[in-house]
C-alpha cells in the first residue's frame, strides 16, 4: 500500500525517519546536497506541509539557493530531483530490496511517497551465480553439449527465414483482453491480470499465430465495445476474453475465443481450480485454443510447442506476479518483480523462463537508468545466458542478449546475431522487433530499422513508445513524411508527452517546414533549438545556453550536447563531449552514425576515429548526407 504519512501517525513516521537516516548515511553519503534535499521534503511532508513543496521553496530551503532564485532560468531543482530518483531507484533495486520502508519522489512534483512493506526474505543478488563448474547431471550435460549445435542451427535458420524474399504466410492475429475479475475482491486482480499476461506469453510461442501485445490489448479493459470493433482497431482476427470467479475456496476460470469478422465464438471452456493451480492454466488454455484454431483455419492439427512445467507448480504464480509488476515500469514494480523471481528461482533453479524473465527485467532497468550504469546489464546477461543454457529456444532471452551486447558492450555483430535469433524464435514479442530496430539504427541500416519497428507496431498498434519509435527510425533515416505520420499517431496516443512534440518539430525542420518547426519549438520553450534557426542568435545565444546547461553534466546527455555544439560549428567542444560520452558508454552514443544533427562533424578525422573506436567504422558512409 502506498500513502503519504502525517506526523500524527507515530509508528509509521518513526520508521520513515529511520529509513531517511539510513539513506543519508548510506547511498546518499557521497551526495550531501541530495541528502539535504530529501531530508527537507520528508520533514515538510511529515509535518503536514506537502502542499508547500513548490519548486521555489524547495530550491531556497532544500538546496540553499538565494532568495532571488528563478525556476524558469535555473533547472537545479528538477535536475536534483531526477538525480535523487535515480539514486533511490538504484538503491531499492539492489542493496535496499529488503527495506521495510521505501521512499520515493514521484515525477511531476516534490512531495515524497512512502511504501510500507514487510521485509522480503531474500532478493536477487547483484550478480547471478554462474552455473556450477562441477559435473552437471546427465540431462543438463546433454543440453549443454547440444547447445553449440543448436545455436549454430538457430543462427542459420534465423538468417534464412528473416532474409527470405517470399511473402509472409497469413496467420491468425489474436488479442488477449485482460481477464475480468468477477470475484468482488480487489486483491484477486493480481490473479486475473497475471493469468492474462501468462496466456498472452504462452500463445506467443505458437508460430501459427501472432499475438497483439499487452499494451495495446489492455487499452480495452472494461470496454463496452464489441469484438468486431476491437478487432478492427487492433488489426486482430480473433479476441480471447476471460473471467475469474470464486466458488467457495476455489476459482472458476472461463475463457472464450471469438472471431472479429462476424463475432462468432470459435472456442470456449472453463476450469475450476484452487488459487495456485489457476496460475498454471495458461499453457493448457493456450494449447486448447491452438487446437481449436488449427481445426478451424487449417482443417487439421499441428503440434503445440509445449514447455516442460516447473518442478514446483507455485513457480507459475510467482512468474505471473513478476510479469505483472515488471509491466508497471516503476521502481517499486521492479523491486517486487525481482523479489518474485528470487522466490521462483529458489523453488526451481532449472526452470529457464524464470531466468529469461529476470534478464528482461534487468535489461529494462538498465535501459531506463533505474540502477547504476552497467550493474543491471551484467546481471541481465548472466540471467539470459543461464536461461539459454537450459532452453536455447527462448526468444525473450535472445532479445536481452541482443540489447546488452549492443547498447552496453558495443559488440554490434554479436548483438545482430542475437536479435536475428530472437525475432524468429519469438515472432510475437514486440520488444524483440523494437529493440532490434534500435540496433539497426545504430548500424545505419535504415531499411532494417524501419522493417523491425513496423513489425513491432503491427503487434502493438496502440503503443505510444512504439509509434514514437517508428517516427524516430524515420527521422534517423531522413524519411521526414513517414516520420511525421508516425509522430502524429504517437501524439494522439499520449497528447501530453513533450518528447513526441519535440520529435515532430525536428521532423518538420528536416522536411524544410521551418515556420511550423519554429512555432512548435517556441511552444515547447526549447530555447536551444529555437536559437538554432537564426544565424545571428546561433553565434551569440546558443553557446551561452549550452554553457549554462553543461554546468551540470550528470543531468545531460553528453551526445545531445555534442550534437548542438556541432550545429553551431564549435567542433572542438562537440568532439570533447563525444569523448565524455564514449568514456561512460552513454546510450545515446549509439546514434553517432545516424543522427542528422551530427552531420557537421563527419568531415573531421577525429569523428571518424571515434566511430572506429566504437566498432562502427565499417558502417561509416562518409560526409555526404543521404
Amino acid at each position: 500500500m502506498e500513502h503519504t504519512v502525517d506526523a500524527h501517525r507515530t509508528p509509521a513516521a518513526a520508521a520513515i525517519r529511520e529509513e531517511l537516516d539510513r539513506l543519508i548515511a548510506g547511498p546518499l553519503a557521497s551526495s550531501p546536497q541530495l541528502g539535504r534535499f530529501l531530508r527537507y521534503i520528508v520533514d515538510e511532508d511529515l509535518a503536514g506541509r506537502a502542499a508547500q513543496l513548490k519548486e521555489y521553496t524547495v530550491a531556497v530551503r532544500g538546496l540553499g539557493k538565494p532568495d532571488g532564485f528563478d525556476p524558469a532560468a535555473d533547472a537545479a531543482v528538477r535536475v536534483a530531483a531526477r538525480q535523487l530518483r535515480f539514486k533511490l531507484g538504484a538503491y531499492y533495486a539492489d542493496a535496499g530490496a529488503n527495506a521495510r520502508v521505501v521512499i520515493d519522489v514521484p515525477k511531476g512534483g516534490y512531495a515524497p511517497r512512502y511504501e510500507m512493506r514487510a521485509p522480503v526474505a531474500a532478493h536477487i543478488p547483484a550478480t547471478v551465480p554462474a552455473p556450477s563448474t562441477s559435473a552437471p547431471p546427465p540431462r543438463v550435460r546433454r543440453v549443454l553439449l547440444a547447445g553449440g549445435v543448436c545455436l549454430a542451427l538457430l543462427g542459420a535458420l534465423a538468417v534464412a527465414r528473416h532474409s527470405s524474399a517470399s511473402p509472409r504466410r497469413e496467420r491468425a492475429i489474436i488479442a488477449v483482453l485482460p481477464f475480468a475479475n468477477l470475484t468482488g475482491v480487489p486483491g484477486d486482480e493480481l490473479l486475473s491480470d497475471g493469468l492474462s499476461d501468462e496466456v498472452t506469453s504462452a500463445i506467443a510461442r505458437d508460430t501459427t499465430a501472432r499475438v497483439i501485445a499487452r499494451t495495446s490489448a489492455w487499452r480495452f479493459r472494461d470496454s463496452s465495445l464489441d469484438v468486431r470493433t476491437i478487432g478492427r482497431r487492433l488489426g486482430a482476427t480473433h479476441v480471447l476474453e476471460g473471467s475469474v470467479r470464486r466458488l467457495g475456496t476455489r476459482y472458476r476460470i472461463s475463457v472464450q475465443l471469438n472471431g472479429t469478422a462476424g463475432g462468432e465464438t470459435v472456442w470456449a471452456d472453463q476450469f475450476d481450480v484452487d488459487r495456485d493451480a489457476a496460475f498454471g492454466l495458461y499453457d493448457l488454455i493456450a494449447s486448447r485454443m491452438h487446437e481449436a484454431m488449427m481445426v478451424r483455419l487449417a482443417g487439421g492439427s499441428s503440434p503445440w510447442p509445449a514447455r516442460q512445467p516447473p518442478r514446483d507448480p507455485r513457480v507459475a504464480r510467482w512468474l505471473a506476479e513478476a510479469r505483472y509488476f515488471w509491466n508497471q515500469r516503476t521502481d517499486s514494480g521492479f523491486v517486487r518483480a525481482l523479489a518474485a523471481l528470487d522466490t521462483a528461482a529458489t523453488a526451481d533453479s532449472a526452470y529457464a523462463p524464470t531466468w529469461a524473465l529476470l534478464g528482461a527485467v534487468r535489461a529494462t532497468m538498465e535501459m531506463n537508468h533505474v540502477t547504476i550504469p552497467g550493474l543491471s546489464a551484467a546481471v541481465a546477461l548472466q540471467a539470459a545466458a543461464r536461461a539459454l543454457a537450459l532452453d536455447s529456444t527462448l526468444g525473450e532471452a535472445w532479445t536481452t542478449v541482443g540489447m546488452m551486447r549492443g547498447f552496453h558492450e558495443w559488440r554490434w555483430e554479436a548483438a545482430d546475431s542475437a536479435f536475428r535469433r530472437a525475432v524468429v524464435l519469438a515472432p510475437s514479442f514486440p520488444t524483440a522487433h523494437s529493440w532490434y530496430s534500435n540496433l539497426c539504427t545504430a548500424l545505419d541500416d535504415v531499411a532494417c530499422a524501419m522493417r523491425e519497428i513496423e513489425d513491432a507496431e503491427r503487434l502493438d498498434p496502440l503503443s505510444m513508445p512504439i509509434a514514437y519509435g517508428v517516427a524516430q527510425a524515420a527521422y534517423y533515416g531522413r524519411r521526414w513524411d513517414t516520420g511525421l505520420r508516425a509522430v502524429e499517431r504517437a501524439i494522439a496516443l499520449a497528447p501530453d508527452n513533450p518528447w513526441s512534440k519535440r520529435l515532430k518539430a525536428k521532423l518538420l525542420r528536416g522536411a524544410g517546414r521551418t515556420t511550423e518547426a519554429r512555432a512548435l519549438f517556441s511552444e515547447l520553450g526549447d530555447s536551444v533549438d529555437l536559437a538554432l534557426f537564426d544565424t545571428v542568435r546561433r553565434a551569440r545565444e546558443v553557446p551561452r545556453l549550452l554553457a549554462k546547461l553543461t554546468a551540470d553534466e550528470q543531468g545531460r546527455s553528453q551526445f545531445w550536447l555534442a550534437t548542438n555544439f556541432a550545429q553551431i560549428g564549435m567542433t572542438d567542444s562537440a568532439l570533447a563531449w563525444l569523448e565524455r560520452g564514449y568514456a561512460v558508454r552513454q546510450a545515446d552514443m549509439s546514434s553517432i552514425l545516424a543522427d542528422p544533427m551530427i552531420d557537421p562533424l563527419k568531415r573531421d578525422p577525429r569523428y571518424v576515429t571515434m566511430v572506429q573506436r566504437m566498432g562502427l567504422g565499417g558502417r561509416f558512409r562518409g560526409a555526404v548526407n543521404r
